[in-house]
């Protein structure tokens, strides 16, 4: 699982062996197009979502849980997600998810320091 902090920033997927991705985040809706904004940072982090690959769309403004591949945008190179699956979480309290993205972001970005 990625934080949309980081698969907002990626720029190249040269070094990505498997681009098949997990996220926890917001679901927007700005002029037509889906993104996904974080819920653990300040300010928030936002990527873009394509649904078109999955059965339906979720709710706006619910807290999801995404399975995806990431791509890059052909005209300019930002990162989207083509959402394959996801999960509706608003139902959960949401200091719950919070608490959980907190722990696991902190847990894998300790992990890839100490492995690069």
């Amino acid at each position: 699982m990625y934080s949309v902090e980081e698969l907002s920033l990626v720029k190249d997927l040269k070094n990505w062996g498997n681009c098949n991705v997990q996220l926890i985040g917001k679901l927007l809706d700005c002029d037509g197009v889906h993104t996904c904004e974080s819920i653990e940072k300040v300010p928030p982090a936002q990527i873009e979502l394509d649904f078109s690959l999955a059965a339906q769309i979720p709710p706006r403004n619910t807290i999801i849980r995404v399975w995806g591949e990431l791509e890059l945008m052909n005209t300019d190179g930002r990162p989207v997600v083509n959402a394959k699956v996801f999960g509706n979480y608003t139902k959960k309290h949401p200091s719950v998810i919070i608490n959980f993205v907190k722990k696991f972001v902190t847990l894998n970005i300790g992990l890839r320091k100490m492995f690069n």
